[in-house]
Protein backbone atom coordinates (compact mmCIF):
# COMPACT_ATOMS: atom_id res chain seq x y z
CA UNK A 1 0.00 0.00 0.00
CA UNK A 2 1.31 3.24 -0.78
CA UNK A 3 0.19 6.68 0.96
CA UNK A 4 0.70 9.97 -0.27
CA UNK A 5 2.92 12.21 1.01
CA UNK A 6 1.11 14.26 3.19
CA UNK A 7 -0.92 11.45 4.59
CA UNK A 8 2.19 10.06 5.61
CA UNK A 9 3.61 12.86 7.37
CA UNK A 10 0.25 13.28 9.22
CA UNK A 11 0.13 9.39 10.03
CA UNK A 12 3.90 9.79 12.15
CA UNK A 13 2.86 12.75 13.19
CA UNK A 14 0.07 11.65 15.01
CA UNK A 15 2.36 8.45 16.08
CA UNK A 16 5.04 10.94 17.48
CA UNK A 17 7.44 9.89 14.90
CA UNK A 18 8.24 13.68 13.36
CA UNK A 19 6.75 17.03 14.01
CA UNK A 20 4.24 19.03 12.17
CA UNK A 21 3.46 17.87 8.46
CA UNK A 22 4.15 20.28 6.28
CA UNK A 23 1.39 22.05 4.43
CA UNK A 24 0.48 21.17 0.48
CA UNK A 25 2.50 22.44 -1.75
CA UNK A 26 0.95 25.17 -4.09
CA UNK A 27 1.25 25.15 -8.20
CA UNK A 28 3.24 27.12 -9.32
CA UNK A 29 3.11 29.22 -13.00
CA UNK A 30 5.77 28.27 -15.25
CA UNK A 31 6.66 29.79 -18.60
CA UNK A 32 7.61 27.92 -21.09
CA UNK A 33 8.24 28.58 -25.06
CA UNK A 34 7.12 27.11 -28.33
CA UNK A 35 9.53 25.95 -31.27
CA UNK A 36 8.04 28.38 -34.39
CA UNK A 37 8.32 25.12 -36.28
CA UNK A 38 7.39 22.01 -34.44
CA UNK A 39 5.70 23.32 -31.91
CA UNK A 40 7.74 21.74 -28.89
CA UNK A 41 8.08 23.45 -25.55
CA UNK A 42 11.22 24.52 -24.15
CA UNK A 43 12.29 26.18 -21.31
CA UNK A 44 13.77 29.71 -22.78
CA UNK A 45 12.90 31.38 -25.24
CA UNK A 46 17.01 31.06 -26.69
CA UNK A 47 16.19 26.98 -26.83
CA UNK A 48 13.16 27.43 -28.88
CA UNK A 49 14.52 29.35 -31.53
CA UNK A 50 17.47 26.72 -32.03
CA UNK A 51 15.26 24.11 -31.83
CA UNK A 52 14.33 23.75 -35.35
CA UNK A 53 17.53 25.98 -36.98
CA UNK A 54 19.23 23.31 -38.49
CA UNK A 55 16.17 21.97 -40.30
CA UNK A 56 15.47 25.73 -41.77
CA UNK A 57 19.07 25.93 -42.89
CA UNK A 58 18.87 22.80 -44.43
CA UNK A 59 16.04 23.73 -46.58
CA UNK A 60 19.02 26.57 -47.78
CA UNK A 61 21.26 24.12 -48.64
CA UNK A 62 22.45 21.74 -50.94
CA UNK A 63 23.17 18.78 -48.85
CA UNK A 64 20.33 15.91 -49.15
CA UNK A 65 18.31 16.09 -45.78
CA UNK A 66 15.35 13.83 -44.67
CA UNK A 67 12.29 16.19 -45.42
CA UNK A 68 10.61 15.13 -42.21
CA UNK A 69 13.22 15.45 -39.97
CA UNK A 70 16.07 17.55 -41.36
CA UNK A 71 18.59 15.06 -40.80
CA UNK A 72 21.59 14.81 -43.34
CA UNK A 73 22.21 12.38 -45.41
CA UNK A 74 25.04 10.58 -48.15
CA UNK A 75 22.37 11.18 -50.91
CA UNK A 76 19.02 11.85 -51.21
CA UNK A 77 17.91 7.85 -51.41
CA UNK A 78 19.13 7.75 -48.08
CA UNK A 79 17.30 10.93 -47.06
CA UNK A 80 13.61 9.41 -48.55
CA UNK A 81 14.25 6.05 -46.66
CA UNK A 82 14.98 8.00 -43.52
CA UNK A 83 11.09 8.90 -42.31
CA UNK A 84 9.39 9.19 -45.55
CA UNK A 85 9.07 4.68 -44.89
CA UNK A 86 6.49 5.31 -42.84
CA UNK A 87 4.01 6.41 -45.29
CA UNK A 88 5.62 4.94 -48.84
CA UNK A 89 7.05 1.92 -50.22
CA UNK A 90 10.22 1.21 -51.65
CA UNK A 91 9.08 1.90 -54.87
CA UNK A 92 7.50 5.42 -53.95
CA UNK A 93 10.18 6.34 -52.10
CA UNK A 94 13.11 5.95 -55.09
CA UNK A 95 10.56 7.85 -57.62
CA UNK A 96 10.51 11.04 -55.12
CA UNK A 97 14.49 10.94 -54.56
CA UNK A 98 15.04 11.15 -58.02
CA UNK A 99 12.53 13.74 -58.64
CA UNK A 100 14.72 15.59 -55.87
CA UNK A 101 18.10 14.49 -57.30
CA UNK A 102 16.87 15.65 -60.66
CA UNK A 103 16.26 19.15 -59.17
CA UNK A 104 12.65 19.04 -58.10
CA UNK A 105 12.09 20.08 -54.41
CA UNK A 106 10.51 17.67 -51.80
CA UNK A 107 7.19 19.01 -51.45
CA UNK A 108 6.77 19.18 -55.52
CA UNK A 109 7.94 15.49 -55.54
CA UNK A 110 5.69 14.60 -52.78
CA UNK A 111 2.54 16.12 -54.14
CA UNK A 112 2.41 18.61 -50.77
CA UNK A 113 2.02 21.76 -52.38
Amino acid sequence: MQLSPYNLAAIKSRAGMVGEPEPPKAPRRVTRWECPECGELHYSEAEAADCCEPRSKAAQSDEPMCPVCGSSHIDHYAAADCCLWKDLDITARMKVAAAVESGSDWATALNVK
